[in-house]
């Protein structure tokens, strides 16, 4: 499964990534906002710098001041953070903003594990974005229900979720959203042991990442294609993908997504009876993951 989402929205799968989950199809690197919200020490201070800001351009530097806050383990000032956005957001009156910061509580809630309390915000989100027909939005937060169940293993709720998404992409000028959307299809389908399904999707995934030239989100995707190979049984197909996954990675200077490979493509090298090869990766990874402060995502087992 792979946001290498927007602001990565599935970080808790990524412990399971290197237990041998897909990464979310939507995984993108995540990208800065413009100041202040980077740059002040607590909300005191971002609260003045940003009162002169538009609606709009103050909660998205709420929310992403409570992001974060959430990345440094400052759980508590996230809370308040987002706490002081959705005052704002109703205060605004706009179903838009208020969803947005919904679904920013339903992340931070996500990432304490509250799965229940998750599930009521992005529900509340989800109901917001249907009155106001935000389409995209509605389908981004169907996919973060749908990352709830793979962390509960709740599958009936997770094959619930994102076909609803898949239905509303193509009613409306959504491929991306729809590509993202099968790579979660193809993710689903790999978590309940049905890698023939798991590749056709995927490969429809990286079809329309390929026709939109969306080559970060093709490489996510195909590093996920290397994952389904592997549990296909065809090694081969699955070390060809690996390595161009690997070779963009390095090309585009994405440590994160190298560290990905560097994880997983051990277990491909060892059942192609090559452990030389695999011990190296396995220092790699372990290198990388000292470097990117990812040591979490080092499987405990060989």
């Amino acid at each position: 499964m792979l946001q290498l989402m927007l602001k990565p929205y599935f970080l808790l799968l990524l412990l399971g990534l290197a237990l041998g989950w897909p990464l979310p199809s939507h995984a993108q690197g995540a990208q800065a906002a413009p100041e202040p919200a980077h740059s002040v020490p607590d909300l005191a201070h971002l609260l003045p710098a940003i009162a002169a800001m538009s609606d709009s351009a103050r909660l998205d530097q709420l929310r992403e001041f409570a992001d974060v806050l959430i990345d440094a383990g400052r759980f508590d000032e996230a809370a308040a953070t987002l706490h002081e956005a959705a005052t704002q957001a109703q205060a605004s009156g706009q179903g838009r903003l208020i969803a947005s910061v919904e679904g920013a509580q339903g992340y931070l809630a996500a990432r304490l594990a509250d799965f229940a309390g998750a599930l009521q915000h992005y529900q509340r989100a989800l109901d917001l974005a249907r009155a106001n027909h935000d389409y995209p939005y509605q389908i981004r937060t169907l996919s973060h229900i749908a990352g709830l169940a793979y962390q509960t293993k709740n599958w009936a709720q997770a094959n619930q979720a994102q076909p609803q998404a898949l239905a509303l992409a193509p009613a409306h000028p959504l491929r991306q959203q729809e590509a993202q959307v099968y790579g979660e299809l193809s993710n689903l389908a790999g978590m309940q042991k049905h890698p023939a399904q798991a590749l056709a999707y995927n490969n429809k995934a990286l079809a329309m990442y390929l026709a939109a030239h969306d080559t970060a989100s093709y490489y996510v995707s195909l590093m996920n294609q290397a994952l389904v190979y592997k549990n296909l049984g065809q090694y081969a197909e699955s070390a060809q993908s690996f390595r161009a996954v690997e070779a963009y990675a390095r090309r585009t200077k994405d440590d994160f997504l190298l560290l990905y490979v560097q994880v997983n493509f051990p277990r491909t090298l060892l059942l192609l009876h090559q452990p030389d090869e695999a011990e190296r990766y396995a220092r790699q990874a372990l290198a990388g993951a000292e470097k990117t402060h990812n040591l979490e995502l080092l499987p405990t087992t060989c």
